[in-house]
């Protein structure tokens, strides 16, 4: 709750959690979380869904965030990935409603644009990722930092963008 508050007052445009807000921790949390999200920006949190097969059946099993933190107005975003044999994403698992595909139209309609029609791309498909540089090609600032921009970071740096917050990957 804290980041989010500190967050909205540095003037981001979209908030996105890649993090499954599913289980309840303690009320009060849950609550303090979920008035933080009142107050901020639109704000995506993480979605999953899971195949699971067994012998007699096959389902897909979706996990939303509480509906305690959907009813604050934040909007759920399937952040699922599929992974190659060798543990590496090469494709893009796009889709509707999927996390950045929630978090880009939000931002579009943040800045007054329209959403874009988005379809899913049939699986199997040639589009691959493209990486335009070496890791950290994209800024990123750590959780203390955004804690306290003010203090540790340029100005502005927040303004109007998608901040995206999730586990930080080794270069």
């Amino acid at each position: 709750g804290a980041l989010i508050a500190s967050l909205t007052r540095a003037g981001a445009a979209v908030i996105a959690l890649d993090i499954l807000f599913a289980e309840p921790t303690n009320p009060e949390s849950d609550r303090a979380l979920a008035a933080a999200i009142e107050k901020a920006p639109p704000t995506v949190l993480a979605a999953d869904e899971t195949l699971e097969e067994t012998p007699h059946v096959t389902q897909l099993i979706r996990t939303d965030p509480l509906d305690l933190l959907l009813a604050a107005g934040a909007d759920p975003g399937v952040a699922a990935v599929s992974l190659n044999r060798d543990g590496i994403m090469r494709r893009l698992p796009f889709r509707p409603d999927g996390f950045a595909a929630t978090a880009l139209n939000l931002w579009r309609t943040a800045i007054g644009k329209p959403p874009v029609k988005l379809t899913a791309i049939p699986e199997g498909s040639p589009y691959y990722l493209q990486f335009f540089g070496p890791p950290r090609s994209y800024p990123t600032v750590s959780y203390y930092q955004a804690l306290a921009p003010e203090e540790f970071l340029p100005p502005g740096i927040f303004k109007n963008r998608v901040v995206m917050i999730g586990k930080a990957v080794k270069d």
